[in-house]
Parts: structure tokens; sequence; C-alpha cells
């Protein structure tokens, strides 16, 4: 069989926790993940955007990248683009089969590599054969035993700490970010979004994360809002942190996308003062703009930029020395910090991050569709924090509106934790199943549905996915507005469905 036919023969949703086969595999095939630097970012939400934006701020400052993500939407070429371009299939099979021959050659059938494990493998073999300058990953799950924890990142980010995936992960916040935490390492600077929730738990999260960077000697860039700016002071007071920032976002949304205006403060003592962070108090401070939606987004894009920012010495180092220039080796080896020249001229870096996140697009995520009767918002959101993200922005941008939902949700999920969210905001309410087995039992999901929409609601029942597609978006176009939501898994057949109406 070829690299795909053995990918899919894996299983998608088989999981294998720990790190001891990807380890092997990567030393049969050469440790092609040390042969890039690389930024790593885990997350309950938001570390997909993060990365996407990370990726276009460093492509347009002159960076070969290569970007790794999870889930994939109609395609497992998504999950791997060269410089902003999908891989071919014919190029992500070939490099399978390489992993499907190292995985033979090391374990017995069935002791093997997982579905994940194997195309991480694959993007990091595809990343050193690429000669790429910076490889950005997203954590597909947790952080600590994940695959791509095998990297050794020149910067690490933590978007948000939720509950979710709790099967897996820990059935409380604190269990979770130690987890998303996992992925830290010493003297390597950790960004981290607004973590912060109406609880204890959030709280005790951020201490943490303060209290293992000043114990790994690594930077701490925090991104806030403006409500928790007190509470994170008071967190890093005292702390013998080598040097830190803190982040005040102030966002605001529309149809259009994302606004945020900065402001920094923070620093390090004299001695230990990082020149990195240094030169981002004058980039940082004024506004950006990204053509991504809600609120939310605004601090993706500034745990993007910033991590950007963070990892662009290595890459350029690592191209200098993939040029030829050999006296940038100990630059890269030291972690130092060559090619700050190009930082110099703050307000031309802050026009060439703008120009990168102007060409920002991430399918699935609060996607809006305008069409000739109505609009329909494609959301994978699936767990609370991100359908309060939904719901925000529904009240910002279509104030007063009803929107009918489609939803399907897997079988690990809370769904009246989920829909308890978007309360308020329904009109029709479209419940159906994905094919595959971890689909949600649909009483659970009627159960559920009703329980968090307060039994208020109309809601209809089609566990044939393609009939509840049509029978919700002739709804929406009556109305004008559809949203579908609960699952990344719905992505294909919605966009096929409508394709076929417009």
């Amino acid at each position: 069989m070829d690299g795909l036919e053995y990918l899919d023969s894996l299983g998608m949703f088989t999981m294998k926790p720990g790190l001891l086969r990807i380890r092997a595999l990567l030393r049969r095939l050469g440790d092609p993940q040390d042969c890039v630097p690389s930024i790593l970012v885990s997350g309950t939400n938001g570390k997909g955007s993060t990365v996407h934006i990370a990726r276009d701020v460093l492509k347009e400052l002159g960076v070969s990248t290569l970007l790794y993500t999870s889930p994939h939407l109609i395609s497992v070429t998504e999950r791997i683009s060269v410089n902003g371009q999908e891989i071919d299939e014919g190029k992500l099979s070939g490099y399978l089969g390489r992993v499907m021959e190292a995985d033979g050659e090391l374990f017995s059938k069935g002791e093997g590599a997982s579905y994940f494990e194997a195309i991480t493998a694959a993007a990091f073999l595809c990343g050193r054969e690429r000669n790429v300058d910076m490889l950005i990953s997203e954590v597909g799950m947790g952080g600590r035993y994940d695959a791509t924890n095998v990297l050794e990142p020149r910067a690490v980010g933590i978007t948000s700490i939720s509950l979710d995936h709790t099967e897996e992960l820990g059935g409380d916040v604190a269990s979770i970010a130690g987890e998303k935490m996992g992925i830290m390492r010493p003297s390597t600077p950790c960004v981290i979004g607004p973590i912060l929730g109406t609880d204890g738990e959030g709280i005790w999260a951020l201490r943490k994360i303060i209290d293992m960077c000043s114990e790994n000697g690594s930077p701490l860039i925090a991104i806030v809002k403006d409500e928790n700016i007190e509470t994170v002071r008071s967190a890093m007071k005292g702390k013998a942190l080598p040097d830190h920032r803190i982040i005040r976002a102030r966002c605001s949304t529309s149809s259009g996308g994302t606004s945020v205006d900065v402001l920094v403060e923070g620093g390090g003592d004299e001695e230990n003062s990082i020149p990195l962070l240094e030169l981002m108090d004058s980039i940082l401070p004024g506004s950006f703009h990204v053509p991504l939606l809600g609120r939310h987004q605004g601090w993706n894009l500034l745990g993007g930029i910033t991590l950007a920012l963070l990892a662009l010495p290595a890459a350029q180092a690592h191209k200098k020395v993939r040029e030829g220039e050999l006296g940038s080796l100990g630059e890269l080896v030291d972690g130092g910090v060559p090619g700050l020249d190009l930082l110099n001229d703050a307000a031309e870096v802050r026009n060439v991050i703008q120009r990168g996140v102007e060409n920002t697009r991430i399918p699935g995520r609060l996607e809006l569709r305008n069409y000739s009767r109505g609009k329909m918002i494609i959301d994978g959101s699936h767990n609370m924090e991100a359908a309060a993200g939904l719901a925000a922005f529904l009240r910002e941008v279509f104030p007063g509106r009803s929107a009918h939902f489609l939803i399907a949700m897997m079988k690990d999920k809370s769904p009246a934790e989920y829909t308890s969210m978007l309360r308020g905001l329904e009109g029709e309410i479209f419940l159906t199943s994905i094919p595959g087995n971890r689909s949600m039992d649909m009483m659970k999901l009627l159960n559920g549905a009703v329980s968090g929409f307060d039994g208020d609601s109309t809601i209809h029942i089609r566990r044939d996915v393609e009939k509840a597609v049509k029978a919700w978006s002739r709804a929406a176009e009556a109305d004008g507005l559809g949203v579908s939501c609960g699952t990344f898994y719905l992505y294909d057949q919605i966009t096929r469905s409508l394709k076929d109406r417009s």
C-alpha cells in the first residue's frame, strides 16, 4: 500500500498516548525535528489561529515556514503547508511511505505508530527536506504526551486553558493546565493568552505558569484583558522572571474582522533585560487588524505576532547558515539573536506585520459566508469557552437577531454546557450526527440541547447529515442567518451542500 493508504489504515481517531513510539520513529528517520528551529503552541482554544498568524507574520518578514495543524476539514493535505501552500498529495504520500517503512522496521503489527504520530513524523520530514527556516506546530491534544512535544521550540505559546477532552486530560482546569504546560522548556520564552476564567482555577493555572517560568529562567509574555490586568500584575509581583511583558489587548470585532489596540508594560532588571523584548516595547504598541471574526481573535493575533518576533532570530540564523554564512552557526546553537537589525524601524515592522496578517484566512473558525438570501456562519467550536466566543460575536455583530443552529458533536463533549452558552440566540435548532463511532448519540445530544437551551426552542432531529444541512439551510435562508457549530467534522458536508445551493 502507498503512504496515504497506510495512514488511513491507522484509524484517525485511534489514540496512543506517550512519546516513546514517536521518538523511536523519528530517530529511525534521522531526527528531522531537530534540523529546523520551531514554535510550539498548546491551548484549549485559539492555537490554530495563533499558529496561522505566526506563519503569516514570518512569511512577510522573509522567513520560509512549514505549518503543521490539525484536524483537517476536507483533505489530510491541509495539515501541512510550506510557505502557505498546502502539501501535494503525492509528496505527502511519499513522506508517509518512509514513515511506514520505519514503523514496520521498529514495531510489530498493532504496536506501531498512531495516525497522529505518523503524520507528525511526515510533517517533520517535510520540514527538513524542504529546508524551511521555521517549523510552526500546534499541539494535537494536551501537550505533555502529544507527539509534537518532541520538538525543542525557540518559543512556546499557551493560548487558553478550559475544560475539553476531559476523558484524556483530566476533569478539572488544574489537570488540563498541567498537560498544556508540558510543552514549556528551560530558558525558552513563553507566551500565554488570557487564560483567566471566572473562578480560582484560572488564577491557579496562571500562577503555576509564572512559577515554572521563574524556575526555568524563561521570559514570560502575558496577553491580558483590561479587567484582568491587576490580577496578572499581582501574580507576577516578586517572581524571579528573567524578563516579562504584560500586553494589554482591547479588542473589537465586526463582520469585516477584528481590531486590537495594544499597550505594553513590564520588563526585567537591567542585568537580565532581553534585547528582543525591549524591541517589542516599540513594535507592539498601536493598532492591528486581522480579517478573522470574534474578539478572541484579537488575543490570538497578539499571540501569533509575539511568537513570530520571538522566533525570528533563530529563523534568520538558520537561513544564514543554509545560505552558507557559517559564522551564524554559533549564534543559532547558542540561542543568539542575529538579525535584530531587521526590527530597528518599529513603524516599518508594524507595517510588515499588518501586511502579513491581512492575508490570514482560516476555514471553519467563525467563517462568514454571504449568500443572496442570507448569511451562513460555519464554526468548529465544540466546548464552553469557544461557544462563549461564538455567542459574544453573534450578540456584537448581529444584535437582536435569532440564528438557526445546526449542531453535531463528538461523544466526549458536553452538549448541555455547550448549548447553554448559546441560549437566547436561537431560532430553530437542527441536530444531526456525523459518520463514525465518535459521533455523539442523538438522544444524548437532544437531552443536552433541551437542557442547554432551556426547553423552549423548536428542535428538529435529522440523523442523516445531508438532510439536516438542507433543512437547516432552508430555514436560515428564510430568516437570513444560520450558524453551524459543535464540531469541525460538519465542514465538508456543509460546504458541499451550500455550494450546490448557491
